[in-house]
């Protein structure tokens, strides 16, 4: 038994020698090229990157109706992604997701097919009880 310890102690005594690593400060977000798959060919937006705690913040997107999807990306300081992103106010010609991207949350909308027209939908991102609130034009 004592031949044991001894072992766990030259091994805990190892390790406490060994160089430690800090894992350096991120300083942009990470987003993957494979989550860009399906994105719409046009597809352009104006938000905040940063919603601030318990504001609403407007945002406008712009795309074409090509059965892509258009991505607005939001994060916390860090950059960290919301844990949650409740919808507030229905699209009323598409279809919303809330999702982790990487370091980011990002909140995509997909046109209905056939649509063309102005949209709006509105998120509340937790923590932090941010709202954004997007103003969507779909070109044909």
């Amino acid at each position: 038994m004592s031949r044991r310890l001894l072992s766990l102690a030259a091994l805990a005594a190892l390790a406490a020698c060994a160089p430690q690593s800090q894992t350096p400060p991120r300083i942009g977000a990470t987003v993957f090229a494979v989550d860009q798959q399906g994105k719409a060919r046009l597809c352009s937006v104006t938000a905040a990157a940063e919603p601030a705690d318990g504001s609403s913040t407007e945002a406008r997107m712009a795309l074409g109706n090509d059965g892509g999807w258009c991505g607005i990306p939001v994060n916390r300081p860090g950059p960290q992604p919301f844990t949650l992103g409740l919808l507030t106010r229905r699209a009323g010609h598409g279809l919303v997701t809330i999702h982790t991207v990487g370091d980011l949350t990002r909140l995509d909308y997909a046109p209905d097919p056939g649509f063309s027209g102005e949209d709006s939908f509105a998120v509340r991102l937790v923590p932090g009880n941010a709202e954004l609130k997007v103003a969507v034009a779909v070109q044909p």
